[in-house]
Parts: structure tokens; sequence; C-alpha cells
């Protein structure tokens, strides 16, 4: 709710905005915005928690106001008001297909990422590892000491050490597709400020 909160206060205000500035302006303030939020989730850790997130989220709140409304602009400036039902219609499909393009492409990511990371972390912790005997025989003693039987607190504390390395992997792939996209959002600017300024729409409105 909190981070909702500068989304409402701002997006009235957005229109004035987009009536004494560059449209392209205002959509490169909000990716920026966007941008720094991701990179500064990009550096996450396992003890990362709401303290953490709540700056990050507020930035992307104030920056997603300034991308929503006029990105449309620009994607519907300079069509006649005959073709702005078709051309909203055809931008909304594209919206769409490109939110679930990119999800998908995101959830591609974290599973090849995660897959990394967990084989990464696993060369590292192993069996021989002197520290990590130690590990399993304190987190297997305390397991015993908890009520667990003899013979399922090694294996107890086998699982609890794959779960720990596969959280690790997790949180580190996180990280990565949060640097991702801010990296992206920030490129994206550059593209951004290329396209020609959008014209205002022409042609009286026609009715049916």
């Amino acid at each position: 709710m909190w981070a909702g909160a500068p989304q409402l206060l701002i997006i009235p205000f957005v229109p004035r905005f987009m009536r004494r500035f560059d449209p392209r302006l205002l959509v490169a303030f909000g990716f920026i915005l966007f941008g720094i939020s991701c990179l500064m989730n990009g550096y996450m850790s396992h003890d990362t928690a709401e303290p953490q997130l709540r700056i990050p989220q507020l930035v992307r709140a104030l920056g997603q106001p300034f991308i929503i409304v006029p990105l449309s602009a620009l994607a519907t400036g300079g069509v006649k008001r005959e073709n702005q039902a078709d051309v909203s219609a055809l931008f909304n499909i594209a919206r769409n297909l490109g939110g679930s393009l990119g999800i998908a492409m995101l959830s591609t990511v974290t599973t090849i990422r995660e897959h990394y990371h967990y084989e990464i972390i696993s060369e590292r912790v192993t069996i021989d590892s002197a520290l990590v005997q130690r590990w399993l025989h304190d987190t297997a003693a305390m397991f015993v000491a908890k009520g667990t039987a003899a013979s399922l607190a090694m294996p107890q504390a086998m699982a609890e050490l794959q779960a720990l390395v596969r959280r690790e992997a997790f949180t580190m792939t996180y990280s990565d597709c949060f640097f991702g996209m801010g990296v992206v959002l920030l490129v994206s600017v550059v593209a951004l400020l290329l396209m020609p300024r959008p014209k205002p729409a022409a042609g009286p409105v026609t009715a049916h």
C-alpha cells in the first residue's frame, strides 16, 4: 500500500507535465528511476527483507507514473483521430503480448541462472571440506538434541545444507535478474531519446 501511494499522488499531475515537457523526457525520467530501483535490488542477500526493499519500491513507484501515460501518448502520437481507437487497441495488444514475452524470458533466465549458481556453489561446498564436515556434525547434533533419531540426523543435516545452497542460488539469481532489468531500462533511455518527437493528432473527430 505504501508503495502505491506515490503513484496515486503523481498520476493526476502527469497530464500537466505532458503539456509542458516532451513526453520522451518524461518516459526517460521514469525509465531512469525504474532502472535505478532495479539496480538497488541487484545486490540482495538472504538477509534482505522489507526494510531493505522499501526504498527501491518507493523509487519504482515514483517512476512508474511517468512511464504509463506518456508512453501511450508516444505510441499514438501523430495518429488521426478517426484511427486512434484502432491504434489504441493495437497498442494494448502489443503491451499485453510484450508483457507475456517478458515474463517468459525472465522465467527462462531465472531458471538458467539458478542452475548456474547452484552448480558453482555446489562445486565449492563439498563433503571433503573441513568446514562443511564441522557444520554437518553440528547441525546433526542440533537435530538430535531436538529429538531426531541419530540415524536420521545426518541425512537431515545434508538436506538442510542442500536447502541452504539452493536458497543462496535463488538469491543470487534474483539479484542478477534485477540488475539485468536495470541495465536494460537504462539502455532503453538512449533508444527512447532517438525517437522522433510525437506530433499532435490531426484531423477532426468524425461521428459514426
